[in-house]
């Protein structure tokens, strides 16, 4: 039997609801597994997160799919790899980097939860403040009434 528009909206609701459901949980810290090459070695490969200056609504990068790249390091300066593959913008300085994409976007995972969590203690401790307040404020009950 085919749904109507109403119950469509709703299984999407209710789908969107158990995907952000799912997503509550927390990430262990990745560490970075692909050490940079001894000086005159062959450049290390593997992935990066270019984090920036991160936050739960904005990426310095644009999306949060820019802010994982293939990347090279050698023993005096890093970069990561345009879209067609070929080497872009180097930086001074080796770089530790992910193995895997998957632990890239791990670590990624991590790094947004922990600036969510963050976030989140700071208008906890704001709401605890207007609860502190509230209390402060509020009128005393009048002896035996409770």
């Amino acid at each position: 039997m085919a749904m109507t528009k109403k119950e469509q909206a709703a299984l999407a609701e209710a789908l969107s609801l158990v995907k952000i459901t799912r997503a509550l949980h927390w990430t262990p810290p990745v560490e970075r597994d692909v050490p940079p090459p001894k000086s005159g070695g062959k450049a290390s490969e593997g992935w990066d997160v270019i984090i920036g200056s991160l936050s739960v609504y904005s990426y310095s990068y644009g999306t949060l799919r820019d802010t994982l790249k293939r990347a090279w390091s050698c023993s005096d300066s890093h970069g990561d790899y345009n879209a067609k593959g070929v080497i872009g913008s180097s930086r001074k300085g080796s770089k530790e980097l992910f193995s895997t994409k998957r632990k890239a976007m791990l670590a990624l995972r991590y790094q947004i939860a922990l600036q969510a969590a963050k976030q989140l203690a700071e208008i906890d401790e704001m709401i605890d403040q207007c609860d502190r307040v509230y209390v402060a404020q509020s009128p005393k009950s009048p002896e035996g009434v409770e």
